[in-house]
């Protein structure tokens, strides 16, 4: 008995990319693209360190500062291993992702990777502020000061006697939209 095995001719996994990668279509990106693109964190850093640097940098810069942040440690410390791990990580993966989706273009040639329009529809997703304002206090704040407010009232304090409920009510309802109208901005 004999078993015949076809053979086909060995395709290599390196494929050069086209120089200039970017993407062309007009397509809109959806919900699930935008949370796909986001579920990886080094393609969250990559979007936010376009973002912070005027959107476009070096793939070697990129690879650097991506290779510092996941080991926590300053770029002149990386080691060459660690490097090649990002390197080979944005090359094969992420970059392409992401020009696949038109977020970013990429060229091979200068080595250059930059954000497009469609970026922003991305970057909503994102704190990219260090807006470290205890908003959470201010509401609780709130709360306490109103409720005071809402006794004193309900009371009948000399001061606050005049004032009806529904008075006090619109305050602190008024407290909350303007606090929460401020916070937006």
């Amino acid at each position: 008995m004999s078993c015949s095995i076809a053979t086909r001719p060995i395709v290599s996994n390196t494929v050069e990319p086209p120089r200039y990668m970017s993407q062309s279509t007009d397509r809109q990106l959806s919900t699930d693209d935008v949370f796909e693109l986001l579920s990886s964190s080094r393609r969250r850093f990559i979007l936010q360190y376009l973002h912070q640097h005027s959107g476009s940098v070096s793939i070697n810069e990129l690879r650097a500062e991506l290779a510092a942040w996941e080991n926590d440690t300053t770029v002149e410390e990386l080691t060459d291993r660690e490097l090649k791990r990002v390197y080979v990580s944005l090359y094969q993966t992420h970059i392409p992702t992401l020009v696949a989706t038109g977020v970013i273009n990429y060229d091979s040639e200068e080595g250059i990777v930059e954000s497009t329009s469609k970026s922003e529809r991305v970057m909503v997703h994102l704190d990219t502020e260090d807006d470290e304002f205890p908003w959470s206090l201010v509401y609780l704040g709130i709360a306490v000061v109103g409720s005071l407010f809402f006794l004193v009232v309900f009371s009948d304090v000399a001061v606050f006697a005049a004032i009806p409920i529904s008075g006090a009510v619109a305050v602190i309802v008024l407290g909350l939209a303007v606090t929460a109208i401020i916070q937006i901005r």
